[in-house]
């Protein structure tokens, strides 16, 4: 996952990685997100035109629940991103076979 809410910012090159449980479709993370924007990246295209898992709609707001995203193929739009308005720890689990995420603040 990149951006500025994200622990190491908007570098593809050094985006922040999610785990691969039991299950090659899911992956979580637990840690600190800033006050800012983020996405998850598929394949970390250094020229930003690869494939993204982004929020159905831009600036959206977490809900802590399940929520369908967006799977953007290389070069198409929207740009949406996630909006996180409050700093603290979260647990994110991403399901790429069902496109959906849940980004709870715990």
């Amino acid at each position: 996952m990149v951006g500025d809410a994200t622990p190491n910012g908007w570098s593809l090159d050094n985006a922040t990685p999610l785990t691969i449980g039991g299950d090659p479709n899911k992956f979580t993370w637990t840690g600190t997100l800033n006050e800012g924007e983020m996405k998850f990246s598929c394949d970390k295209q250094s020229d930003w035109n690869g494939a993204w898992f982004l929020a159905s709609k831009n600036g959206m707001v977490p809900s802590g629940d399940i929520e369908q995203m967006l799977f953007s193929s290389p070069g198409s739009n929207p740009d949406n991103k996630w909006k996180i308005n409050s700093a603290g720890t979260y647990t994110i689990e991403l399901d790429q076979l069902q496109e959906t995420v849940q980004i709870k603040k715990q």
